[in-house]
């Protein structure tokens, strides 16, 4: 599972119950996908910024 994140979104990539036990964990610590965005503190975490420009996989 990868996670992308911008600075006003936030793009959850994987298998359907893979997501849905992501959402319930960030869930438990915040109420709003809006603070979970604001919140900032990626630097610790294996969120993946989302690329800004295209790069082939190869």
């Amino acid at each position: 599972m990868r996670i992308y994140r911008t600075p006003s979104s936030i793009m959850l990539a994987g298998k359907a119950w893979e997501i849905r036990a992501k959402l319930k964990v960030y869930a438990k610590e915040f109420e709003t996908v809006q603070q979970w965005i604001q919140a900032g503190d990626y630097e610790n975490t294996k969120i993946i910024p989302f690329p800004t420009t295209k790069q082939s996989p190869f």
